[in-house]
């Protein structure tokens, strides 16, 4: 080798250069690589923290909007967070993954802001409705589905399918579209049976709490009718989950 670079000394210079290209190549890729690591050890201790603290506090704010329509509601019964946990319950038992049942922990508080346009002399009567103040309760899907109108987030879209959705029945009797099925979605099939669960459960004005045991069998008469099989048989596989649910405050943050 020594021989050939002394007949052609123009190929020492050449092959110098290139070593000299390929040490800066090298290095300078060493140096992009410090510079990327660096900036990902920024974004880990700065950048993530902000964006959870962010998401923490959206979450916050729209659950404590979705407990605006609540209020109207004198009895206190922790509602939304119940029916949340009682969702993500259901939605774990049905297979899904972690990333839906947090979806539809933080979406399902918002299947009742529609109420916020119904008249208090509706909601809050004690006796029982007339056709027409029934068919005024039947119009809060619509109204909550035009305050989420053009939803920009995976949540808010969630959200607003359970809103239209979750007054649907199995065999095809609810409202306010008359679906049946498959044909309504998922989440609103889970949340219906999540909300009429937690309402048996919990005192409203117009009515007792129900026993656990009643509700339980209730549920089970209505398997086939007003609720999706599958997610009323995802219910009872966790019944002492529910149960330790009613027996403790629930926490949003946590999915049993």
């Amino acid at each position: 080798v020594s021989k050939v670079f002394r007949v052609f000394p123009e190929l020492r210079i050449m092959m110098a250069g290139l070593m000299g290209s390929f040490r800066a190549i090298f290095w300078g890729t060493v140096l992009l690589a410090f510079v990327l690591l660096v900036w990902a050890i920024v974004a880990v201790q700065f950048v993530h923290p902000l964006n959870k603290t962010l998401q923490e506090n959206s979450l916050a704010t729209i659950f404590r909007l979705s407990q605006a329509a609540e209020y109207k509601n004198p009895v206190p019964t922790n509602h939304l967070s119940r029916m949340a946990q009682l969702a993500a319950l259901i939605a774990l038992s049905l297979g899904k993954d972690k990333h839906y049942c947090e979806m539809i922990l933080h979406a399902s508080p918002m299947h009742d802001i529609g109420n916020l346009g119904i008249a208090d002399q509706i909601l809050l009567k004690k006796g029982k409705l007339d056709s027409q103040e029934w068919e005024s309760i039947k119009t809060h899907p619509a109204i909550g589905a035009e305050i989420l109108k053009n939803p920009e987030t995976e949540m808010l879209s969630m959200a607003r399918r359970i809103i239209l959705s979750h007054h649907e029945k199995w065999n095809g009797y609810g409202y306010p579209a008359g679906l049946a099925g498959t044909d309504i979605p998922l989440e609103g099939r889970i949340c219906a049976l999540a909300d009429a669960f937690d309402t048996m459960a919990s005192e409203r004005v117009y009515k007792k709490a129900s026993e656990l045991d009643a509700v339980f069998k209730e549920v089970k008469v209505s398997r086939g009718s007003h609720f999706d099989p599958k997610c009323v048989d995802a219910l009872l596989e966790k019944e002492l989950e529910v149960r330790r649910l009613y027996s403790n405050i629930p926490n949003l943050n946590q999915i049993t």
